[in-house]
């Protein structure tokens, strides 16, 4: 099973996106985002429904660009 910190990594670099973009779009600290991307642990329950609208929300905005 894909891990959120792999997805949310994945999404950042592709986007170009630094980690203090990523963590004041998803309104949580940088440390967060580097534990999550590192797997050294997982958002709770609510950050991790930010990421996933966060990534679904910018791959429907790049697909309808396309």
């Amino acid at each position: 099973m894909d891990r959120v910190g792999t997805r949310l990594k994945q999404f950042r670099l592709t986007h170009g996106w630094s980690k203090r973009r990523t963590a004041e779009e998803l309104g949580v600290s940088i440390p967060s985002i580097i534990r999550w991307e590192e797997g050294e642990s997982e958002p709770n329950d609510y950050n991790r429904f930010k990421i996933e609208t966060l990534i679904s929300s910018r791959t429907k905005e790049a697909d309808r660009v396309r």
